[in-house]
């Protein structure tokens, strides 16, 4: 079972010397999980509800006479949920390969609407497209789940004949752009770039680079990070005023962003638009349950390596 997940269970317990006149079940250890009890029909039920990541187990009692006079046991392991990417009122784009986010059966209404693409303000969701085989939106293994309200799903492999690299990036700078150089591997904020005509700060970094600590984009300020090796996003990076800010990663390497940037109510924890020439990765804190990962922007890499939630809203 996954945490959140409910589920029946139900034994049958027949008494040679009278009649079982209820089943009393129990958790072995109450804080992984609950149990209905008792039940005082054949067959006897008990709904099973996970609350925490362990192993612990069932204990049903037989009770004859007011008396219990047997006992049987099962073994409950509980796990997290596994990782799974929703977006909301934006395309989803799986140029040659399948198009999966197991959205598990924890996710219900009205906290979670379990389809691939959430409608948004605009009235409509995105289109889910996968040039591969299969487009799974289910954990459970006898579905496919739903890809949105309104299933807007095509199977077209992109004949995009051009290769969007760093290097690519690169040489689309004009020569007139003053790029400031990130000489540290690790920054704080982001600051000291001169605005080129556009309102537009550019940096550099030549290697690895990580982000710690929180950054917000304010004051109508557009900045564009370029990152030749990995990026390590080690914490916010958000738009005071997403109408007027902007921020774009551009990274030659793989882009992982760490389990602590987490998202708080009703915020981003990453507002931009986010290039990586490699793996994009959102980084888990298992054993314990990740928190969900939203993104206001564009994310677009090679391939996407989820060990978290991930919410992605266009």
């Amino acid at each position: 079972m996954v945490i959140g997940e409910q589920r029946e269970i139900a034994a049958i317990a027949n008494g040679t010397n009278g009649t079982v006149s209820e089943v009393r079940f129990r958790i072995e250890n109450p804080s992984l999980a609950s149990a209905t009890s008792p039940d005082t029909s054949q067959p006897f039920r008990s709904d099973i509800t996970a609350l925490s990541i362990g192993n612990t187990r069932i204990i049903g009692e037989g009770v004859m006479y007011g008396v219990v006079r047997c006992q049987d046991t099962s073994t409950l392991n509980i796990q997290a949920p596994d990782p799974w990417i929703q977006a909301k009122e934006g395309d989803v784009i799986s140029g040659t390969g399948d198009l999966d986010s197991p959205i598990p059966p924890t996710c219900t209404p009205p906290a979670c609407n379990p389809v691939f693409i959430l409608t948004g303000s605009g009235g409509t969701p995105g289109v889910g497209i996968y040039g591969g085989r299969r487009a799974d939106f289910s954990a459970q293994a006898d579905s496919r789940g739903i890809v949105s309200e309104t299933l807007w799903l095509a199977n077209s492999i992109s004949n995009i004949k051009t290769d969007y690299s760093y290097r690519l990036f690169q040489t689309l700078i004009p020569t007139r752009i003053l790029v400031t150089s990130i000489s540290s591997s690790a920054i704080s904020n982001l600051s000291g770039a001169r605005s080129d005509a556009e309102g537009y700060e550019w940096y550099r970094r030549n290697g690895n680079l990580t982000i710690n600590g929180n950054i917000t984009i304010s004051g109508g300020r557009k900045v564009v990070l370029m990152v030749e090796g990995n990026l390590t996003i080690a914490g916010r990076i958000t738009l005071a005023n997403p109408s007027q800010d902007f921020f774009m990663a551009i990274v030659g390497g793989n882009t992982t962003v760490i389990p602590s940037v987490t998202s708080p109510a009703n915020e981003y924890a990453l507002e931009g638009v986010f290039y990586t020439q490699g793996e994009f990765e959102t980084a888990s804190s298992y054993p314990n349950p990740d928190s969900p990962l939203k993104i206001h922007g564009s994310v677009y890499a090679q391939s996407v390596s989820l060990k978290g939630i991930l919410e992605r809203e266009m």
